[in-house]
């Protein structure tokens, strides 16, 4: 991520994938186990975790609109 342009990681915030790496990039320079240091992790593991219930919420959406019209 370190290399990649401004532009494409205001973009990438729109996709859970840059959450998760943004996570692992956290544990790996992890020092010590505390709330300000794990609130940035608790964050985007929350956020992922919404990213889960909004796709499930879609596929849901999807599945019964293709019920109803097959």
């Amino acid at each position: 991520m370190e290399w990649l342009p401004n532009s494409v990681l205001n973009i990438a915030h729109a996709i859970p994938t840059y959450y998760y790496i943004k996570t692992n990039e956290l544990l790996k320079t992890l020092e010590e186990f505390n709330f300000e240091t794990l609130k940035p992790i608790i964050t985007n593991m929350g956020i992922m975790l919404g990213f889960a219930v909004l796709f499930t919420i879609l596929a849901n959406i999807v599945s019964k609109r293709k019920r109803k019209i097959g």
